[in-house]
């Protein structure tokens, strides 16, 4: 079913959330790849540590 999903959003114009639908899942980014626009694109390599800092690369 992977390898079904991955080759149907590499065909030209493709759009994830409706490939997810045609799969019966739903298109959510990670919770790391969120963006809430605080520290601009940097924040989406980054994510939440237990204590609530960012950590990721620079």
């Amino acid at each position: 079913m992977k390898a079904q999903i991955v080759s149907d959003s590499l065909r030209p114009g493709a759009m994830v959330s409706e490939v997810a639908e045609r799969h019966g899942l739903k298109a959510e980014p990670p919770l790391h790849l969120e963006n809430d626009g605080a520290a601009g694109p940097v924040a989406s390599a980054r994510t939440r540590r237990p204590d609530g800092l960012c950590s990721g690369n620079r």
